[in-house]
């Protein structure tokens, strides 16, 4: 196993923000990366960055094994010691929770009763509740990032999206339910709402199957620094994702969006294209 993944799965299951830059194996995954703030002798994560170095812990392993779960045979001590933290615990009884809303006449069977969510509102439900099988049957969109949640009625859907039900791809323990329920899911009717930047796209093209879904009119997007829509500087900590995502990306429009991104140095967040009302279309993932 390399020290690389192991590092990250410590600092993730941890629950930590920030490593000491005296390790060598961390000097190797910031030169990598990219990722990581220098704060005099440590480095700082932010939220969007541990999502990024978890991808990246996964690519180590050719996408078997996520950093965010796994646990080594033998002694179960340290993760023992993480889930008997009092701030661990208290988190947990919402982390457990999925997040979903649903736009146009979809809706989600919870506990047998058709449910539906109204302008400003989300649903917060237990996996067991939810009737997989009646989701199978209407479409999905999985969102990253949760703080767009609260306005998934601001995004301009395609039209064969329109009636879909979405749910936020969760942190922690409810993203491998959220992952059974993706997967339980019909290509054709899932799709994939990230970022529009290399490292939302090599996560969506990670998962092989369904639809990606990307600005409508990307080609003509401004991602010049004046253009107030871009983040360049996001962008330039993600030449290890675009990589990954090259090296995965299978169809010309794929490669296509990949090269704008290289060439424009491209990375817009999902809540710039939602603030300003772009229209999305459906691309193979």
């Amino acid at each position: 196993m390399k020290a690389e993944f192991k590092a990250i799965a410590t600092l993730l299951q941890g629950g930590k923000r920030e490593i000491a830059r005296s390790s060598n194996v961390w000097k190797r995954i910031h030169e990598e990366t990219g990722l990581g703030a220098v704060r005099g002798n440590k480095f700082l994560f932010s939220e969007d960055e541990l999502d990024k170095l978890r991808q990246y812990g996964r690519s180590l392993t050719d996408g078997e094994l996520d950093p965010q779960f796994y646990q080594p045979a033998g002694s179960r001590m340290d993760m023992a010691e993480i889930h008997n933290n009092e701030k661990f615990a208290s988190q947990s009884v919402f982390g457990s929770l999925l997040l979903l809303a649903t736009a146009g006449d979809a809706s989600v069977s919870i506990s047998g009763h058709p449910s539906a969510t109204q302008l400003g509102s989300l649903l917060a439900v237990k996996p067991d509740a939810i009737n997989r099988e009646v989701l199978t049957q209407q479409n999905l969109i999985v969102i990253e990032n949760g703080s767009l949640m609260p306005n998934w009625h601001r995004i301009v859907l395609p039209q064969a999206w329109q009636d879909a039900v979405l749910l936020y791809r969760g942190h922690g323990e409810n993203a491998r339910d959220v992952n059974k329920l993706a997967q339980a899911q019909p290509s054709g009717r899932l799709a994939l709402y990230y970022d529009f930047d290399p490292a939302g796209m090599a996560m969506a093209l990670n998962w092989g199957r369904g639809h990606i879904l990307v600005p409508q009119d990307w080609q003509a997007l401004d991602c010049s620094a004046s253009g107030g829509l871009s983040q360049r500087g996001t962008y330039r900590q993600q030449h290890a994702s675009l990589d990954m995502a090259q090296a995965v990306a299978w169809t010309d429009q794929q490669r296509g969006i990949l090269a704008f991104m290289a060439n424009q140095e491209c990375a817009i967040m999902q809540e710039h294209i939602t603030a300003r009302a772009l229209p999305l279309v459906a691309i193979a993932g």
